[in-house]
């Protein structure tokens, strides 16, 4: 119960820490002179489509691993069965895919996520610092190093969140 709390507060500190560095270094890329598209929608755009990719992918390995599990069940193509106990939803093909409840596999599913978080926010930030001209090439260092700092942080958290989703 404590780990699962020191998880939620680590990674709320996390999502925070790298918003708040985004922003900055955004901004300040924007002040020295270098055009881009990225804001605070697009941090959060990141995370969201990364996470619901990794949903899908992590759902569909699951059902892989578990295939004995499906091996009855009836394709329809609407989304309920009607059985002597009533209706029951997202009980046939392919419509038992949105069944989540079932079960998800949870370490791609974290894996997935870091990765699109890293290639959505990190490694862009410094490409587009890597754009500076070269009397700014100085600062161009602390914006790698923060950005390299938010990747570094981003695997730790992700990596011990898929050790304890394998215990």
């Amino acid at each position: 119960m404590i780990v699962t709390w020191l998880f939620i507060i680590a990674g709320l500190a996390l999502f925070y820490g790298g918003w708040h560095l985004s922003m900055i270094t955004w901004a300040r890329l924007e002040e020295l002179g270098i055009d881009h598209t990225r804001s605070s929608t697009t941090y959060f755009d990141r995370i969201f489509s990364s996470s619901v990719i990794a949903l899908i992918f992590s759902r569909l390995i699951w059902m892989l691993l578990n295939v004995q599990r499906y091996a009855e069940v009836p394709w329809g193509l609407l989304a309920y069965n009607r059985s002597v106990s009533g209706i029951e939803w997202f009980s046939v093909f392919p419509w038992r895919f949105f069944k989540i409840t079932e079960g998800v596999y949870f370490p791609l599913f974290w894996v997935i996520v870091a990765i699109g978080i890293v290639f959505g926010i990190f490694i862009p930030t410094i490409r587009l610092a890597r754009r500076l001209k070269l009397e700014k090439r100085g600062i161009m260092r602390s914006f790698i190093l923060r950005s390299i700092a938010g990747i570094i942080g981003v695997f730790v958290y992700f990596g011990f969140l898929v050790y304890y989703s394998l215990i």
